[in-house]
């Protein structure tokens, strides 16, 4: 299939404290999300008190992470925007109160990794007609193996998302290759949710099977810092990004390793014998 690129954008639309700038910000995120070549583009709507719990009411930290959050009313806004632009808006929640109040306005929930070990969180979503995108950043091989093992829940357009929760993380973090076996054997499809620098692990896996590729984008620069700022790519890196991942779909790899074995056989083989 072909794959699916997500520019997570996050927290990157705040860089003014006017709502009226920062839904401008957001229009403008979704626009150079196309042009780069994503597939969909992603916000993120939470409160303090659905990430912390309740002891965190009135306090300092949760004014300062309730800044960062979409508020709600600019989710319709910004659902028909990104329709008339042609491409896909999601939005991941951080409570069932969130999911539910995204129902109309995505095809697609995305499971971060945190939340992804909060069974009635997942059941919920799963009982939906939504997409699942769930990422494992934070569960256990014994956590992957419950989410796993009630195949039934599973959506033939599923995806679980190998995932390291290190910002930025390095391409040898991730286990690519144990995720790529683990999902040819429960018969997932599987992708990456990216928190790399570069296109490298993308590359990789892309050729062993990834379908879904979720990255850090700032694609309107400048403004104040954000949090997501640190750990996000410009609309360059991102087109470059999206053009990685689409090219590994033009490179025939079983060509690449017949000509691997013909430049092998050339040499010398023992038996005065070589391959053309």
């Amino acid at each position: 299939m072909k794959p699916i690129v997500i520019a997570e954008v996050g927290s990157n639309i705040f860089k003014s404290e006017h709502l009226d700038q920062v839904f401008d910000n957001a229009c403008r995120q979704i626009e150079v999300a196309k042009q780069c070549g994503a597939t969909a583009v992603k916000f993120q709507m939470f409160t303090a008190q659905e990430l912390y719990g309740p002891q965190v009411s009135n306090s300092e930290l949760e004014r300062n992470t309730n800044r960062y959050s979409l508020p709600r009313e600019m989710v319709p806004m910004l659902f028909e925007y990104a329709n008339d632009v042609g491409i896909e808006f999601m939005c991941s929640a951080f409570s069932i109160d969130g999911y539910d109040f995204l129902e109309p306005y995505v095809k697609t929930h995305k499971i971060a990794s945190p939340e992804a070990v909060s069974k009635e969180l997942v059941d919920y979503v799963f009982s939906t007609d939504k997409r699942a995108i769930v990422s494992n950043g934070c569960l256990t091989k014994q956590e992957q193996g419950a989410l796993v093992s009630d195949i039934s829940k599973w959506g033939a357009d599923d995806i679980l998302m190998e995932c390291v929760s290190n910002y930025p993380a390095t391409t040898s973090q991730y286990d690519l290759i144990g995720m790529s076996k683990y999902a040819k054997v429960n018969g997932l499809l599987w992708g990456l949710s990216d928190h790399t620098k570069g296109t490298a692990a993308a590359v990789i896996a892309r050729r062993l099977g990834a379908v879904c590729f979720e990255k850090h984008v700032d694609l309107s620069p400048g403004g104040s810092e954000t949090p997501d700022k640190c750990v996000s790519i410009d609309p360059e890196e991102f087109s470059l990004y999206c053009e990685k991942i689409k090219e590994q779909d033009n490179i025939d790899l079983w060509d690449t390793k017949l000509k691997s074995r013909v430049l092998y056989a050339r040499r010398s083989n023992g038996y005065r014998h070589v391959n053309e």
